[in-house]
């Protein structure tokens, strides 16, 4: 005992909260089911919804369990029901563990990462969840759409594993590279793919998938899909599963079928529906247009021939006009063209009458015009006779000035010339002068070494004959 460590409560529970969270892993993701709830189950405002479950046998402790759910959890689990679910007490739960700790009371919290109705699947949680929401949305009312009158092009999307395309390929009447097949794994996958394929222009859009409803089945089923059905431009269907499956998407799309094949055989009916209707309505409108085309030929017939006789008859009617009219015309235009000659005549005397007084008119005009034009030139003659002799006179003084100005300059110029020739030739001269020093200067210095030389070798000689 003397050796053992000693810890206070509270830290053996700080330590079975360091186990628990050690082996949490352990833990995390299990379900806890038919846990009992004596009220609603609503959105608190601390946050969080508390209740405390537990036992109690006679004299014994009662061991209490605390669960702790976040208020986000009870909001979703809140919205999923439908109003006359939302004040239901004495429901049952499962939960699924997130987080467990131990309290210095004593009790057990557990705080969860899910939960939902005991009994309930997952599955019927999403019908519920997309049927409040399609109902809030008013999706149930929409008017579904027809296929258009021959379907040329499908958009067909399916799970990742997929592999019943055959199923829908051999039982349709239409090319093959119009058949676009697109696998995806999740709601959001699909609900872009539609977003995509907007621009393709299909003419139908089409869920498929084989074997029986299950989970993965759900991927058809969510509110980004929804919202992708509703507001597609085309009709969309569903061949999911079974005839005794029903998938929630069922209740939105366009159309609804029990397998792929059965869609596909569908499409290629409605097809060759259309087609035989429109051969029948061509057979129609050929008979009819035969019958339009006999009766007109008939009433082109009788029209025409009633047309002849009452051509043949205005014919002669207009030719004995056209006689009489003749007659009349050719005396009406004798008698016109005689009128005309005289006029014409009587015009033409006037016509020469006046160009004789106007020719005389003209001749008297150009007479002043020319007298006053030779007056005119001698005028102008003179005037410039004047003008040039005066700039002549200007020129003469200009050039007078000119050649004086030049004489003088030039004089200038000389003396400048004459002024800079006697400069450099006393530069020459002086330079002369200084190159005959330095000669002379070079000379001296040559005798002076010349005689410092001889005067060393006798120096020299002196003392060898000494010794």
């Amino acid at each position: 005992m003397g050796s053992s460590e000693l810890f206070s409560l509270e830290d053996l529970y700080t330590k079975v909260n360091e186990i628990y969270e050690k082996h949490l892993d352990i833990l995390r993701g299990l379900v806890i089911t038919d846990i009992s709830i004596d009220k609603a189950l609503k959105p608190s405002k601390e946050g969080y919804y508390s209740f405390f479950n537990g036992t109690y046998n006679g004299s014994k402790k009662n061991y209490n369990v605390k669960i702790r759910i976040p208020n986000k959890i009870v909001k979703n689990y809140y919205d999923s029901l439908s109003a006359d679910s939302r004040d239901k007490i004495g429901i049952k739960i499962d939960i699924k563990i997130e987080k467990i700790f131990i309290t210095e009371s004593g009790h057990i919290t557990i705080i969860p990462s899910a939960i939902k109705e005991t009994g309930v699947s997952d599955r019927e949680l999403l019908r519920r969840r997309l049927h409040l929401y399609c109902e809030s949305k008013g999706h149930y009312n929409r008017v579904k759409k027809d296929f258009p009158r021959v379907v040329t092009s499908i958009l067909a999307i399916t799970s990742k594993n997929s592999e019943i395309r055959d199923d829908i390929l051999k039982n349709l009447n239409i090319n093959p590279k119009k058949v676009e097949i697109v696998h995806c794994t999740t709601s959001e996958e699909i609900a872009s793919t539609f977003e995509s394929m907007k621009s393709n222009n299909y003419d139908v859009i089409v869920f498929f998938r084989g074997g029986r409803e299950d989970e993965s089945m759900s991927i058809f089923s969510h509110e980004t899909i929804i919202e992708a059905i509703v507001n597609s431009n085309v009709p969309v269907c569903a061949a999911l599963g079974h005839a005794e499956d029903q998938p929630f998407i069922h209740s939105i799309v366009d159309k609804v079928y029990h397998t792929p094949s059965v869609f596909a055989t569908a499409i290629t009916e409605h097809n060759n529906k259309t087609r035989n209707e429109k051969e029948e309505l061509f057979k129609t409108l050929s008979l009819l247009f035969t019958s339009i085309k006999n009766r007109s030929q008939a009433k082109y017939e009788r029209l025409q021939n009633s047309t002849e006789a009452l051509s043949n008859q205005i014919y002669e009617k207009i030719k004995a006009l056209i006689e009489i009219t003749s007659s009349n015309i050719d005396s009406s235009v004798n008698t016109i063209h005689r009128g005309m000659l005289n006029r014409i005549d009587q015009q033409m005397q006037e016509i020469d009458a006046n160009i004789l007084i106007i020719l005389g008119s003209v001749n008297s005009s150009i007479e002043r015009i020319s007298q006053k034009n030779q007056f005119s030139l001698r005028t102008i003659a003179l005037l410039n006779l004047k003008r040039i002799e005066s700039k002549t006179d200007s020129i003469d003084n200009l050039m007078e000035k000119i050649s004086i100005l030049s004489i003088d300059k030039t004089d200038k110029t000389l003396i400048k010339i004459n002024n800079l020739y006697n400069s450099i030739c006393q530069i020459a001269e002086h330079k002369e002068s200084e190159k005959k020093k330095v000669a002379a200067e070079k000379r001296k210095i040559l005798i002076i070494g010349a005689l410092s030389l001889v005067i060393l070798v006798f120096i020299s000689l002196f003392f060898i004959f000494i010794k």
